[in-house]
C-alpha cells in the first residue's frame, strides 16, 4: 500500500494534526474539516497508518550526520526538521534520529531535536 501523502497533505492543509494514537491515525482539527476528505480519511485508514508509523530502526536508511545531528534533509519529505530519544529519558541511549514531519514525536517523549534549512517544495 502507498502512502497518502496528498491525502496527509490536505488534512494537515485543512489544520489538522494526525497521528497515531494506540496504533490507530486520530484527526485532531480546531475547525470542523469538510465530510468529503474525513470520509476519504476514513476509507484510508492503514494507508495512514503506514504512512504514520516510524519505519523500524533496521529499516531506516542512514542518514548523514554530524555532532549536532543530521546534515540532509529527509529523504521522504525533504523537511530539516528531526528528533530522537533523548538519553536523558531512562533509555540506554539516544535513538535514532526520525523525521518530525513524517513521524511526529509520541506526547510526553523526552526528545533531542535538530533542524536544517528546509528543502524548497
Amino acid at each position: 500500500m502507498t502512502a497518502p501523502a496528498p491525502l496527509l497533505d490536505r488534512l494537515r492543509a485543512a489544520g489538522a494534526t494526525v497521528r497515531l494514537v494506540g496504533g490507530r491515525p486520530r484527526i485532531h482539527a480546531p475547525v470542523a474539516l469538510p465530510p468529503d476528505l474525513l470520509a476519504e480519511a476514513r476509507a484510508n485508514r492503514e494507508a495512514l497508518i503506514e504512512a504514520l508509523a516510524p519505519p523500524a530502526a533496521n529499516d531506516r536508511a542512514p542518514i548523514a550526520q554530524d555532532a549536532a545531528g543530521p546534515v540532509v534533509p529527509c529523504a521522504r519529505c525533504g523537511g530539516g526538521a528531526w528528533w530522537r530519544a533523548s538519553g536523558y529519558a531512562g533509555a540506554a541511549g539516544p535513538g535514532s534520529w526520525v523525521c518530525s514531519r513524517c513521524w511526529p514525536a509520541p506526547a510526553g517523549t523526552w526528545v533531542d531535536a535538530c533542524a536544517l534549512p528546509e528543502a524548497p517544495r
